[in-house]
């Protein structure tokens, strides 16, 4: 499928003041302007019950849970604003053009488990499953403690969470790193888990989430080898997916009904392999791995994905100043965010014909990132790149 459409661009401005400036942002055709959501517009559910058994028949302190925490908070209300990343207890939840992208829409997560909010990041130590208890999950216990820091009012942010369990007196730990950079489709996550001295049972760790895509619970799933692998759902123009970043590749994963790792977390079983393209699924992805049973330290990382554009195209970096006469330069990345795989991609840049490319074929969610420069600026000028 060709995409060579004007109405996606990205656009860098060189100011011609003291020095030379350099703005770029993301525009597309349908672009609004930003607002700020105003706090409590979204009813919460923090209702979740705590299991504080440590695995070996004694009794724990209270689990210690911080509050959430929000990327962009004043964002996810256009396509001109992102992604307003929520995140606690080991959830998230995704507002996308003034929407919740996550069953259930209309909460976010909190303090402790929303029970409403069917995602979650789940370790298993094992036959002993730890995570969210979100029926139809339920694992044997929820984490000991959850630390929370980091968020942006607005733009790019990051959250750090580490997330805590003793299991036979030995205390496994998860370390969570969302980064997202404004304003994309989509955001990193990162995930840590150390193993402790003294372990000898299989870990795997897990990474679920309930769509809700763009406002509808069904849509069938897909998944694309790549490289990068990418597994998710879609629904019309509306994609949802997680996409392989770094780290020990995914032992295993699914596209399916909602309640399909039911089935297998609370018994430490690796996911299916399902992918059910019925456009009628009420659907829910996720992935997982197998870390062995040695102590040490696993670090997986991916991207997660909530698109509605066929393709996009952005530039960066924000800002950067350039004296007269001098050498501008930026990152041009186009990204497949639809359902359907591209061929004969191309980036046409009228102002710096340096930067046109043929990238050819993008997989579903794939995306292409390269460098070029406009030499010997001596004037003010908008740069627009198409794809």
């Amino acid at each position: 499928m060709r995409r060579r459409l004007a109405m996606k661009t990205a656009i860098v401005t060189v100011l011609l003041i003291a020095s030379f400036s350099i703005w770029s942002g993301t525009t597309h055709a349908d672009e609004v302007a930003s607002s700020v959501k105003a706090d409590g517009a979204e009813p919460v559910d923090h209702n979740g019950s705590v299991d504080s058994s440590s695995g070996d028949g004694s009794d724990l302190l209270e689990p210690a849970y911080d509050l959430a925490a929000v990327i962009n908070a004043s964002g996810g209300t256009g396509p001109a604003d992102g992604l307003a990343i929520h995140y606690g207890s080991g959830q998230i939840q995704i507002d996308r053009e003034g929407s919740g992208q996550v069953f259930w829409p209309g909460t976010t997560p909190g303090a402790t488990t929303n029970t409403s909010l069917f995602n979650g990041i789940y370790l298993v130590v094992g036959d002993f499953s730890i995570g969210p208890n979100t029926p139809p999950i339920t694992p044997n216990a929820e984490w000991d403690s959850i630390t929370t820091t980091g968020g942006s009012a607005s733009g790019s942010g990051t959250i750090s969470s580490v997330l805590t369990k003793t299991v036979s007196g030995r205390d496994y730990v998860v370390a969570i790193e969302l980064t997202y950079v404004a304003f994309n489709s989509y955001f990193n996550e990162t995930i840590t888990v150390t193993i402790p001295a003294g372990n000898a049972d299989p870990v795997r760790l897990y990474r679920t989430i309930d769509s809700y895509l763009g406002g509808s619970d069904t849509g069938p799933g897909f998944f694309s080898a790549g490289p990068p692998a990418v597994v998710g759902a879609s629904q019309s123009d509306v994609v949802e997916a997680f996409r392989y970043v770094s780290g020990p590749a995914w032992t295993a994963y699914y596209s399916a009904f909602y309640a399909t790792p039911s089935s297998y977390i609370p018994d430490g079983l690796d996911f299916p392999n399902s992918i059910d393209t019925s456009p009628s699924t009420d659907n829910g992805f996720g992935i997982m791995w197998n870390l062995g049973a040695a102590p040490g330290t696993h670090q997986v990382s991916n991207d997660i994905i909530f698109a509605g554009d066929a393709v996009t195209i952005e530039k960066t970096p924000a800002s950067r100043a350039v004296v007269s006469g001098g050498t501008a330069s930026w990152t041009i990345t186009v990204t497949n965010s639809g359902n359907v795989a591209l061929t004969d991609v191309a980036v046409e840049d009228a102002a710096a014909p340096d930067c046109d490319n043929t990238i050819g074929t993008l997989a579903i969610g794939a995306g292409t990132s390269y460098d070029c420069a406009l030499a010997n600026v001596t004037a003010s000028f908008t740069n627009t790149a198409l794809v």
